[in-house]
């Protein structure tokens, strides 16, 4: 992150953004890496969403709308963790989606989820 000025209403700039996933599923992962454009869309909408931010709380505070003592903070960080962190949770939650249908299917460790060699049979009652 960097902010373009020194002045108190200088826009922030979405440098970059790096995200470190290693999605494990026992076959082939490929389709779960993050490609570039899946992190080139991450960055723009993040920085899309700090500029709107910023923009909202600018006409607030030029409309004049708000109450004398109100005063209108733009919170653009804020936005930007809520992109990511949507983005984050998205992410693992196909990460999960993944991992279970590869245990489903036996397809983790070689072979399937309790049965086969090893596998602990109760005795009958």
């Amino acid at each position: 992150l960097s902010v373009l000025s020194e002045s108190p209403t200088a826009p922030w700039k979405l440098l970059s953004v790096r995200v470190r996933c290693s999605p494990k599923t026992g076959e082939s992962d490929h389709q779960l890496a993050l490609n570039r454009k899946q992190m080139f869309d991450l960055h723009r909408i993040g920085d899309r969403c700090m500029i709107v931010e910023e923009a909202i709380c600018r006409k607030k505070a030029e409309n004049g709308g708000l109450k004398a003592r109100e005063v209108v903070v733009p919170r653009p960080l804020r936005r930007l963790f809520e992109v990511t962190h949507a983005f984050a949770l998205s992410l693992q939650m196909e990460i999960l989606s993944s991992q279970a249908e590869a245990l489903r299917r036996g397809a983790w460790g070689g072979s399937a989820v309790g049965s086969g060699k090893g596998a602990r049979r109760d005795a009958p009652g």
